[in-house]
């Protein structure tokens, strides 16, 4: 396409109009893509301008009338100076941060009106969830793995779901069902969903988790156990002391 000579159609567009109002051929040539060095220092400051202030190539390019590809091609060309560059950082960061702040304080007030609506279905949810041994396990390893003590887990995933599938939902020491060991446990400082679930005990706090010295106990049995009484030690102390409290609770 020759522009020496004729009218162009947007020829008179400000983008490429001077101050004085005389066309910009320079520019006008950028635009048309004949043109693909040797741009004037002013313009190349301006995007580097623009895009310090943490524009888009997509809005630099509408500012000045060339497209996000354009834009793209010539800002690389000319290094940014560090300074500029952390410019770049701190607003998108700040951008970020605002945009963080806006979600969570939105979605902090749709999951306070989600759980008001649906605290049954939510509590019901939470009782299955417990009873699935993919659940604890990873439980386990992550506390375990946070604690740097992984090396105390020597059983897989399976093996641990098909043992706790199989094992009876009630405590190995004072022989509580699940859905009654809410009742024995008042005073303890946690929540009544986490003292109605049963907990996975090591019987021999020596030895690691697993198969054989694995068992379901309440919050009550294991925090008294703890590793200063032995399985069997604790069964006699859960026989004496709270197998009673908890049958006269019904």
């Amino acid at each position: 396409m020759d522009i020496r000579g004729g009218e162009l159609p947007f020829a008179t567009d400000s983008h490429f109009t001077r101050e004085n109002g005389e066309l910009d051929k320079r520019l006008l040539l950028v635009k048309l893509g004949i043109m693909q060095h040797r741009l004037p220092s002013s313009f190349i400051q301006q995007l580097t301008r623009y895009r310090a202030e943490g524009k888009t190539y997509t809005e630099i390019g509408r500012l000045v009338g060339l497209s996000r590809q354009r834009v793209f091609q010539i800002i690389p060309k000319f290094p940014i100076p560090e300074e500029i560059v952390e410019r770049i950082i701190r607003a998108r960061k700040k951008k970020a941060r605002e945009y963080a702040k806006k979600y969570i304080k939105k979605h902090k007030e749709y999951s306070r009106e989600y759980r008001k609506r649906n605290r049954e279905k939510i509590r019901e949810y939470n009782r299955k969830r417990c009873l699935v041994g993919y659940y604890k396990f990873f439980t386990i390893k992550h506390k375990l793995k946070k604690s740097g003590r992984l090396h105390l887990l020597n059983i897989s995933k399976e093996e641990f779901n098909s043992w706790i599938v199989g094992v009876p939902r009630k405590c190995f020491y004072c022989e509580i069902p699940e859905e009654v060991s809410e009742r024995i446990a008042p005073s303890i400082n946690l929540s009544p969903a986490a003292r109605r679930r049963l907990t996975i005990d090591r019987m021999d706090t020596s030895k690691p988790y697993e198969l054989g010295n694995l068992t379901l106990a309440c919050w009550r049995c294991n925090l008294t156990k703890s590793n200063y009484f032995s399985p069997w030690e604790m069964k006699e102390i859960a026989a004496k002391y709270i197998t009673p409290k908890w049958k006269s609770a019904l």
